[in-house]
């Protein structure tokens, strides 16, 4: 996978500064990483369905 953004979800409750450390330390390299589009959904309910996409 060649990912360009990173999404993660409220209920990893990982910020997304530990995701990118994590990713570093165990040698994980993406374009999202490169460019510093990882993001953390924490005001938002995470759920299966995709109605947290328009929340």
């Amino acid at each position: 996978m060649d990912a360009q953004i990173i999404i993660v979800p409220s209920a990893a409750a990982w910020p997304a500064d530990d995701v990118v450390a994590y990713c570093a330390e165990n040698g994980l390299s993406v374009p999202a990483l490169a460019t510093g589009r990882v993001f953390h959904l924490a005001p938002y309910r995470a759920a299966t369905n995709p109605d947290w996409v328009l929340g």
